[in-house]
């Protein structure tokens, strides 16, 4: 096809690689990866296709994790450009990610979806230097050990989903993401009794987040007061849309669960949300026979929901 521009040509080969690799909005993060690699095929059409394909950089910046031996290739091919690494389910190569590990200065996305297997994966530790470029994150059963140091202040999308912090851990890991648009936990907080983890004078503690526009916090019946003390710690915009989950591995009785009101009782009382209208939230319990409505008022224009059940996707 000599008549469509190299340029032209190019974006369409990138349209390809791209909706191949990732559907970010239709998939989620839980979808499986398969043959994502399947748009190399164009090399092989001719050999303008050939040159043009190997002529875009960007084009070989789709890094999967499968493969040491491919993950080196496409870090050569693709130059300096910004770096999509992606892992789901299947075969986990740890040399892989050491590979990219070494190039986090240019991954732009990272998703790392580890479900097979029950523990927590540990990442090598990063310099706080190397991670400027890092504008999406979703970790799922991995546990990055870098820590604070990998989050930044381009960071706009974050999603933890099985590593457990402490309260004050994740909320300096916040501190430094002012960007920060969409932001996801699935059971991030260590199971048991708050403590006396914070001063008296709270002012120091509260993070704000400016351009937050969703908070999704996915929490266990146990870890419930953990999850008041965390959001009462965040100052957020009122357009924000906030959704608290608690789920209970096992039947709860209604008189066993925490009270929605205590669960409730930072946020609705915290001067982060002072002056602004009144909403309406729900709480349901698990129980087979029996449930249990609860209604309380919050000062918040944002929309809270609980739900306490055996299993809920976020």
């Amino acid at each position: 096809m000599p008549h469509i521009p190299d340029e032209i040509l190019s974006t369409i080969f990138l349209f390809l690689a791209s909706e191949v690799f990732f559907y970010p909005k239709r998939d989620g993060p839980r979808c499986k990866l398969s043959r994502p690699y399947r748009w190399m095929q164009i090399i092989y059409v001719c050999r303008r296709w050939h040159a043009v394909s190997f002529a875009t950089r960007r084009l070989w910046a789709f890094v999967d994790l499968s493969s040491s031996r491919r993950t080196k290739a496409l870090l050569r091919l693709s130059g300096s450009a910004p770096l999509t690494v992606l892992h789901r389910w299947g075969h986990f190569c740890k040399a892989s990610l050491s590979c990219c590990i070494q190039e986090m200065s240019r991954i732009h996305t990272f998703n790392l979806l580890e479900f097979s297997t029950s523990q927590a994966l540990r990442l090598p530790a990063a310099s706080p230097p190397s991670t400027s470029r890092l504008v999406t994150l979703n970790l799922v059963n991995v546990s990055p050990a870098f820590g604070v140091s990998l989050l930044g202040p381009q960071l706009t999308r974050l999603c933890f989903m099985g590593v457990q912090y402490p309260v004050r851990t994740l909320l300096a890991m916040l501190r430094s993401t002012p960007a920060l648009v969409d932001l996801e936990l699935s059971d991030p907080f260590e199971l048991g009794t708050l403590g006396n983890v914070f001063d008296q004078d709270r002012r120091e503690e509260v993070v704000s987040l400016p351009a937050l526009e969703c908070l999704s916090v996915k929490t266990h019946t146990r870890a419930g007061l953990s999850c008041a003390a965390f959001t009462e710690r965040l100052k957020l915009p009122p357009s924000a849309a906030i959704f608290l989950v608690h789920h209970s591995d096992d039947y709860c009785p209604p008189e066993e669960l925490p009270d929605p009101n205590e669960l409730f009782r930072c946020i609705a009382d915290s001067r982060l949300h002072n002056g602004t209208p009144f909403r309406t939230v729900t709480t349901e319990n698990n129980a087979p026979k029996r449930r249990l409505r609860i209604s309380t008022t919050l000062r918040s224009s944002a929309v809270y929901s609980l739900y306490t059940h055996e299993s809920w996707d976020l």
